[in-house]
């Protein structure tokens, strides 16, 4: 971790800072956009352009936009979901790199200064995150937020083992090039959920990715986030993982790498599945990410041999407590 401090009026001097277009998707978010765009507009540093793309609302998101006339870019299309609704506005961009905002959130007012100093200064990254903090449906802080001025910060490489490991940033807290987001064929429209983190693998793969240690993201917790949705989230991250097995090289050429992926998945599907209240199959989940987790470390004959004695204990788990076919079984497990 790197200790940086932040002194625009050199950089700014010298470099002219790079272009930025906010992408914001929105679905029936009138209770909280404005609030989203409002902490665009005020940051010390103003981005090149700021676009909405909503997503079909049936809301007053349209009529709460409306307020900002030509400060905002809005655009209208039928619901596709929100890699469709991100795919239009980075198509649509003019920036040279892309700011994710979701329509729920805020930022920092410092964000797209302190994020502008880091990419003059590192230019051939692929992508650039930061830390963020918690906020309940009002926007109170749940969890400890930043100062009001940012002035040092540390600076973090992030590998692609440690984002197949956890989760290192929200998608409301990156920059990422939009020539590069392009050339990937942008966001997976294949996936409801966790189409971030696909990206963010295929990304890592690439390019380097930073990760800026300031909170200056709010992420706001509501029950119509697609985070309390949990066999979603569980099903969408496996899917994820499969997309990113047949596409990003370093997993398909290793085993571990796969392991490590699906160790995290499983273990984060097993407390999603909790949360839905589906105990047996939260406990599989669990058995299935200490397989992997082993397996990510040891891939010898003996950690393979439990494998597939622990693989046999979670078939007739399945089929004592739910009955169900031998084929619908061994299909969740060949996973």
């Amino acid at each position: 971790m790197i200790s940086t401090e932040l002194n625009r009026s050199e950089t700014a001097m010298n470099v002219t800072p790079p272009s930025i277009s906010v992408v914001i998707p929105a679905y029936n978010a009138g209770p909280y956009i404005n609030a989203a765009i409002d902490s665009v507009l005020g940051q010390t540093l103003p981005p090149l352009e700021i676009i909405v793309i909503d997503d079909g609302s049936t809301d007053d998101t349209c009529e709460m936009i409306n307020i900002f006339g030509g400060l905002v870019k809005y655009v209208f299309q039928e619901n596709q979901g929100i890699s469709g609704a991100r795919n239009t506005g980075i198509r649509l961009a003019c920036g040279e790199w892309i700011a994710l905002l979701d329509a729920d959130d805020v930022w920092h007012r410092q964000k797209l200064e302190i994020q502008s100093a880091i990419l003059e200064s590192h230019p051939t990254i692929g992508l650039l995150g930061t830390e963020l903090y918690v906020m309940d449906m009002d926007g109170v802080p749940l969890s400890e937020p930043p100062p009001a001025r940012v002035i040092s910060f540390g600076l973090e490489t992030i590998s692609l083992l440690q984002l197949l490991e956890q989760s290192r940033f929200g998608a409301n807290t990156v920059i990422f090039k939009k020539t590069l987001a392009e050339s990937l064929g942008g966001f997976s429209t294949q996936l409801r959920a966790s189409e971030d983190m696909l990206m963010w693998w295929m990304i890592a793969a690439q390019k380097q990715i930073l990760k800026i240690d300031a909170k200056l993201v709010g992420y706001r917790i509501h029950s119509s986030s697609v985070s309390f949705q949990y066999q979603l989230m569980a099903n969408n991250k496996k899917k994820a993982a499969r997309l990113a097995f047949v596409s990003i090289i370093q997993l398909e050429n290793s085993f571990r790498l796969r392991c490590t992926a699906r160790a995290r998945l499983f273990f984060e599907a097993s407390v999603e599945l909790e949360s839905d209240r589906q105990k047996l199959f939260s406990l599989t989940h669990s058995l299935l990410a200490l397989v992997n987790a082993l397996l990510s470390r040891d891939s010898s004959g003996k950690i393979k041999k439990i494998w597939r004695i622990m693989k046999r204990m979670i078939f007739l788990l399945f089929v004592k407590n739910f009955k169900q076919s031998r084929v619908t079984c061994k299909r969740i497990l060949s996973r």
